[in-house]
């Protein structure tokens, strides 16, 4: 799609690092879900919070990409 609006270089690389980005908190989350699965084996407040602010995480950076790509091909 950035092709079609004819992108800046710097647009690809910054959108390929938020990209990146989501990945890596994609892993921090799956690692912290490990961790308190393993803590915490049945249902717990402390474990469905970590999971959430994990998840949080997440999307917070999903959200970021969204916009910068919005940004990119509406500006």
């Amino acid at each position: 799609l950035f092709a079609l609006k004819d992108a800046s270089p710097g647009a690809y690389v910054g959108f390929a690092i938020l990209a990146l980005m989501v990945l890596a908190t994609e892993a921090l989350n799956t690692a912290l879900e490990e961790v308190v699965d393993h803590l915490s084996p049945d249902w717990s407040n402390f474990a469905k919070h970590a999971k959430d602010l994990g998840s949080l995480a997440v999307m917070c950076q999903l959200v970021a990409a969204g916009v910068f790509a919005g940004y990119v091909l509406l500006g």
